[in-house]
């Protein structure tokens, strides 16, 4: 009967994780590119209120946002050919600004603090 099925259904939802177990949910190319550009993204280190790195701080490079960016997409396309999620993270990876070929580098050291001969006070950096 009617609702013998629907229990049945959500059941099969909550087993399998899925919104309609009759009728999976996919996931478009779209999707998957969405999600690999913000791993790409979230990859980069944040600069201060000044735009530096504290020290030390290490800048990501085209190996990484590659990889965080394919392993999204594979997490959300399991069953995508490694062609396929090659070129969603390649496209992710460009979209967050890395470039093939860019390498991991040291973030340049910090800007020295201006001091104000006169009063000898260091003077604001704009923001």
């Amino acid at each position: 009967d009617y609702n013998s099925r629907r229990i049945a259904i959500m059941q099969q939802n909550a087993d399998t994780g899925t919104y309609n177990a009759t009728r999976p949910q996919t996931t478009s190319r779209k999707d998957a590119v969405g999600l690999a550009l913000k791993a790409a993204n979230a990859i980069k280190p944040k600069p201060d209120q000044y735009g530096d790195y504290p020290p030390g701080t290490v800048l990501p490079g085209w190996g990484d946002a590659f990889t965080a960016a394919k392993n999204a997409a594979r997490a959300l396309m399991p069953g995508a050919t490694e062609a396929v999620l090659n070129e969603i993270a390649r496209s992710a990876a460009q979209a967050a600004g890395f470039r093939p070929g860019q390498t991991r580098r040291q973030a340049s050291a910090p800007k020295p603090v201006v001091v104000d001969p006169t009063t000898g006070k260091p003077i604001e950096r704009p923001k």
